[in-house]
């Protein structure tokens, strides 16, 4: 049986979210930790306060937990950190394989401010760094190429 969550990883600017939405059928939820951080601080996007970390990724496993079907958005870059929200949540996992140039260049065509920018460039490079591909037959890859937002 094919689950009906799917973890979504990749780096920051790969378009997680955007794919999500792109691909989600009625009644799918879309998990992000980006807007749930923004929800519950109530600050811009991507603005992610360190004391509210805890308290959001306290929400974000609850509403995972509850979640029927859908998509979660998580960076995960390590095949052990994916296998193991694959299990949590019996999912699939679903890895968008973006180049950091790629995600860099995108990043640069957003209006976020340059301290995010900055700090979201960083997390990049170190995604790239700590990426660890997956044999799991409950994983698939996409590579995208395209800049764009």
């Amino acid at each position: 049986m094919v689950s009906a969550i799917t973890i979504l990883c990749g780096p920051p600017c790969s378009g997680k979210t955007t794919y999500a939405r792109e691909h989600a059928v009625a009644g799918d939820v879309v998990l992000d930790y980006d807007e749930l951080m923004a929800e519950l601080s109530g600050m811009p996007l991507y603005y992610q306060p360190f004391s509210l970390r805890g308290e959001a990724e306290r929400v974000f496993q609850e509403r995972a937990a509850a979640m029927r079907q859908g998509w979660i958005i998580r960076s995960a870059p390590r095949k052990e950190q994916r296998g193991y929200l694959r299990e949590l949540y019996h999912a699939r996992s679903l890895v968008l394989i973006v180049p950091a140039a790629i995600c860099i260049a995108r990043l640069e065509l957003t209006g976020r401010p340059a301290d995010v920018k900055l700090r979201q460039r960083e997390y990049v490079y170190e995604w790239h760094r700590q990426y660890t591909p997956s044999t799991s037959p409950e994983e698939r890859m996409e590579v995208s190429l395209e800049v764009r937002r």
